[in-house]
């Protein structure tokens, strides 16, 4: 399990954020990726998403299915590219949230992707991350909502980029 002891600050994106409050180019990347493939304002559904657009930060992703079980959300990596798998020391891939990640950590990852299904909007999420032996000082990310046919959240991608200095 990963343990972190961080520093998160959140911020709504909404559809007044500016890619100009982002501050690293993966980040940026993949948020004019996903606002490129909105439709009239409102969020792209997951057939959008294409993989391949997106290919050289595969390693920086996770794809998190949303299952809508009332009376709770459950979250399930779907996929966990290998640069997480490599930086938390655990592969997610077809695991729940909460059978991967300590309760602190799980509750703050869950209250993040849960904004982001209720909202239909993205969220920005930057860290001071503790010690660790590859360097790592912060953390940029961003959990984009992609819809289902339901017109909910059907995914949510979560993009990371992790820095050897401070972002903020």
């Amino acid at each position: 399990m990963f343990h972190p002891k961080e520093k998160i600050l959140y911020s709504s994106c909404g559809r007044g954020f500016a890619a100009s409050h982002i501050c690293t180019d993966a980040i940026k990347y993949s948020y004019s990726y996903w606002n490129g493939a909105a439709v009239q304002g409102a969020m792209p559904k997951m057939s959008r998403f294409d993989p391949v657009q997106m290919s050289f930060l595969l390693k920086n992703i996770m794809m998190i299915g949303v299952e809508y079980s009332p009376p709770a959300v459950r979250f399930k990596i779907r996929v966990m590219g290998t640069s997480l798998v490599e930086c938390y020391g655990f592969e997610g891939t077809n695991r729940y949230v909460e059978d991967c990640l300590d309760p602190k950590t799980c509750t703050l990852f869950k209250k993040g992707l849960l904004h982001v299904v209720e909202s239909s909007e993205p969220l920005l999420v930057r860290k001071t991350l503790p010690e660790n032996e590859r360097g790592y000082k912060s953390c940029e990310s961003i959990y984009l909502p992609y819809g289902c046919d339901q017109g909910k959240v059907g995914k949510v991608l979560v993009v990371k980029e992790f820095l050897p200095g401070q972002i903020y």
